[in-house]
């Protein structure tokens, strides 16, 4: 693994705050704004979204897996970021907007014209997903708190999601009518929300302020962390 994990040089820390971690699931994408959800075991108020949060995932709501570590916190100490981190941030951002497929969900028309862009939709995120991981891997770790651990997570998170949509896209094509291009879509996004699942250890250190006011000044990444 290439790129190092300490802060940019010559800067001065700026102490963080906390943040809460994203929802996981569309029942909590449906309640960003702090509503209460319905499940099952009572309501439930939800975080708001981050970048790892996935743009359109299933109404189930799936218990969070047990993390075998502490999960990186949004309290340690970070300076401006450095043109690795920087390159890196703009790799990251620009291959999860670019494989948003709550679009799938926006498609119209006769049944093979939904179906086509649909299925066109989870082919484009396969490859967002492939091209990310080869363009992390060429620029290394950014320097952050945790960055080596998250540039190691996102290596291993990214192909199978890719895999995920792409395996959503073979579905789509095989619906036979539109309730089947629907739940095709519907499942392509459960097992691509699963895959992203790792991740989410990472959204509370993401949304730290420190990080997420210098986020914001990147073009690409501002539509995710704004």
């Amino acid at each position: 693994m290439t790129g190092c994990t300490s802060s940019a040089d010559g800067a001065s820390d700026v102490a963080t705050t906390s943040a809460q971690p994203p929802p996981t699931s569309s029942a909590d994408r449906a309640s960003a704004t702090g509503d209460s959800v319905d499940t099952g075991a009572g309501s439930t108020t939800v975080a708001t979204t981050t970048a790892f949060t996935s743009a359109s995932e299933s109404t189930t709501r799936k218990p969070a897996p047990t993390p075998s570590a502490p999960k990186p916190s949004g309290t340690a100490t970070l300076g401006p970021l450095n043109d690795t981190s920087v390159r890196w941030f703009t790799a990251l951002c620009t291959g999860l907007s670019s494989a948003d497929t709550s679009k799938a969900h926006q498609e119209s028309g006769d049944l093979a014209t939904r179906r086509a862009g649909a299925a066109d939709v989870f082919d484009g995120a396969a490859r967002a997903y492939r091209t990310m991981t080869d363009d992390l891997t060429g620029i290394g770790a950014p320097a952050i708190p945790n960055g080596e651990a998250l540039q190691d997570t996102l290596l291993k998170a990214a192909p199978a999601m890719a895999d995920a949509a792409e395996q959503g896209a073979d579905d789509i094509k095989a619906a036979t009518d539109e309730s089947g291009v629907t739940k095709a879509i519907d499942l392509a996004d459960d097992a691509e929300t699963e895959a992203r699942a790792p991740l989410s250890d990472f959204a509370e250190a993401l949304a730290a302020p420190a990080l997420a006011e210098q986020l914001e000044v990147i073009e690409a990444c501002r539509p995710l962390f704004t």
